[in-house]
């Protein structure tokens, strides 16, 4: 008899290979710094656009001015998002993310919809 268990494999085909990375680390910084200063001069201009809805008199113009805030906290989250994105890392092998994802969306569907009884 052989030492193998049932069940058991050599294991997958890319098993001891390693990932290199294919994208250039100077276009993946040009990339970022682009994304940094569009999105900064969108945010310049957004907090530039404030005062000409002051002074608040109205209900309308309390909403604008803090409609425009949360454009400006969302461009600037946007660009420090791509500033501190890590490298990308390889993808989970097989299906087993898949059925990771499918239970994680039945619970929470499931904590969602159901009501607990009491």
């Amino acid at each position: 008899m052989t030492d193998i268990k049932l069940g058991e494999t050599d294991g997958p085909a890319g098993e001891g290979r390693v990932a290199e990375l294919i994208v250039d680390p100077w276009s993946d910084w040009a990339a970022r710094a682009a994304i940094v200063i569009v999105f900064t001069a969108f945010a310049i201009v957004g907090l530039a656009g404030i005062p000409r809805h002051l002074p608040v008199d109205s209900i309308h113009r309390l909403l604008l001015v803090a409609a425009s805030i949360a454009n400006v906290m969302f461009v600037t989250l946007v660009a420090w998002t791509t500033l501190t994105r890590l490298t990308p890392v390889q993808k989970a092998r097989g299906s087993s993310r898949g059925y990771r994802l499918c239970s994680a969306r039945f619970c929470a569907y499931r904590l969602l919809f159901f009501q607990r009884q009491s």
